[in-house]
């Protein structure tokens, strides 16, 4: 029974991880990066799956504001443990990752 729960888990993220990404074509980065369960868990994927989805829903975005989102959100999961659900994170983790984003976004003028 467990194992037909988790098959059944497994078969909806992978459908809302199409739904997601459709519109990019040929382009698999979004996908692949959705897939890899060493940049997200499975319960971040699926967060971000269903925000993409609602997003779509209610402003549709520009493919690049989607790609950039699903970027943005599996650095962040990647940079402060996969294991943390976006849930569970607080305010500690988004000023870790501003930081961690402004330290790459410094570049020196040549």
């Amino acid at each position: 029974m467990a194992k037909d729960s988790e098959v059944l888990r497994y078969e909806a993220l992978d459908r809302k991880i199409t739904l997601a990404t459709e519109g990019f074509g040929n382009t698999k980065f979004c996908e692949i990066g959705l897939r890899d369960r060493n940049r997200l868990s499975k319960e971040n994927a699926l967060t971000i799956c269903e925000y993409v989805i609602a997003m779509k829903r209610e402003i549709n975005p520009r493919l690049s504001y989607i790609k950039n989102t699903i970027q943005f959100l599996a650095e962040l999961s990647k940079s402060v443990e996969i294991e943390i659900k976006f849930i569970d994170m607080k305010g500690q983790y988004s000023l870790l990752f501003r930081q961690m984003s402004q330290a790459r976004n410094q570049r020196p003028i040549a």
